[in-house]
């Protein structure tokens, strides 16, 4: 699977891993990146940086017609990478949790289905093409105070398979992304080793384009690959006040 020529679509693109991700697949030699985010303004900087090779876009992934516009504007992408996320970090048992699992199954789970439904149609008309979902080791544990977000991992972990079995002789290759704690905002407020999310970004581009389907992009990762997470499927973390 080659970046080199590639037109992309990456959501999240003004979070700290979404702009590592189009620095890396720029430098891999993609023509044209879609930069989406809810907040189109953190795309400043990038189509600074990289003029007409960034494309801003704003995109709710929660929100239909900001799907259905995207799906428009995008229709020449030959990879789509679902990495918008959110992680709102309430115990399951929080007078809050109902409500985060609401938002984190609407962003994480409901969105990434949504815009692989959106583009199935655009991807199967390039000879080539692949579908990259941005997961989490999530998807395979439990952390007790993220437990509604590893509900939700584990949903968009599942609508992977499922569109994997579906690209079964047709040109679209499904990739899951399955990364550890990564030092973003999103995790700011837990204590525990960190990977920098540039090195996530090169790591996830050079695992692609090997044709690797399930990456695990850091060394926390590639450790719980080992199924580790079979013998201690609880994973324990300190989460600092919000």
């Amino acid at each position: 699977m080659n970046i080199k020529g590639k037109t992309v679509l990456i959501t999240g693109a003004g979070g700290g891993i979404g702009k590592c991700l189009v620095q890396s697949f720029i430098e891999n030699g993609a023509i044209k990146i879609y930069a989406a985010d809810l907040n189109i303004e953190s795309l400043n900087e990038l189509k600074a940086r990289y003029d007409n090779k960034v494309i801003p876009i704003k995109l709710d992934v929660t929100k239909q017609e900001d799907i259905e516009n995207c799906r428009h504007i995008c229709e020449d992408i030959d990879i789509l990478i679902n990495n918008a996320g959110v992680e709102l970090a309430f115990p399951v048992m929080s007078e809050h949790a109902l409500k985060a699992a609401k938002i984190e199954i609407n962003v994480n789970f409901l969105g990434v289905h949504s815009l692989c439904v959106a583009f199935w149609d655009v991807l199967k008309s390039k000879e080539s093409a692949s579908i990259i979902n941005m997961l989490s080791i999530a998807s395979f544990i439990t952390i007790p105070n993220l437990s509604t977000y590893c509900a939700s991992k584990v949903a968009a972990h599942s609508i992977t398979q499922a569109f994997r079995h579906a690209s079964l002789n047709t040109n679209i290759k499904v990739i899951g992304i399955y990364p550890g704690y990564v030092n973003t905002n999103m995790t700011k407020n837990i204590d525990v080793e960190k990977s920098l999310p540039q090195e996530i970004a090169t790591n996830i581009c050079d695992d692609f384009e090997k044709g690797i389907l399930d990456i695990f992009p850091d060394p926390m990762s590639k450790k719980l690959s080992k199924e580790e997470w079979h013998q201690n499927p609880i994973l324990d973390c300190v989460i600092y006040p919000q």
